[in-house]
């Protein structure tokens, strides 16, 4: 159950401390508690496309089903679920990502870079 609530609050999958967003839309490009990067590669964050919008299915749906219990017609069918979606963008872009990373950290677990030895401080 911590790890739900880890992934709920934002906080990085390899040590579950650090944010993963500097504000509502701005990343880190890495952990500021483990310096791990987030971006395995260009276009990493690509498969957050796809878990967004199985969000935005998931979010439809009650929706859907209140549409169809007040008996609206189609075009209110349609529109009840589109204007949930939209509100809900910011929250869905956001957690679409986090969520991309908890699955990619479990698929493909990755520790935090080593401390330089080397470095001055």
């Amino acid at each position: 159950m911590p790890i739900l609530l880890d992934c709920l609050r934002g906080r990085c999958p390899v040590c579950r401390q650090g944010a993963i967003f500097a504000s509502f839309f701005r990343m880190y490009p890495d952990c500021p508690h483990c310096q791990v990067h987030f971006e395995r590669e260009q276009g990493f964050f690509s498969m957050s496309i796809f878990i967004g919008e199985v969000l935005a299915a998931v979010l439809a749906v009650p929706f859907l089903a209140l549409g169809w219990l007040l008996d609206l017609p189609l075009t209110g069918l349609v529109a009840l679920p589109g204007l949930a979606i939209l509100a809900f963008i910011p929250v869905i872009f956001r957690f679409g990502r986090i969520l991309w990373l908890y699955i990619d950290h479990w698929l493909d677990p990755r520790n935090p870079p080593a401390p330089d030895r080397h470095a001055r401080g």
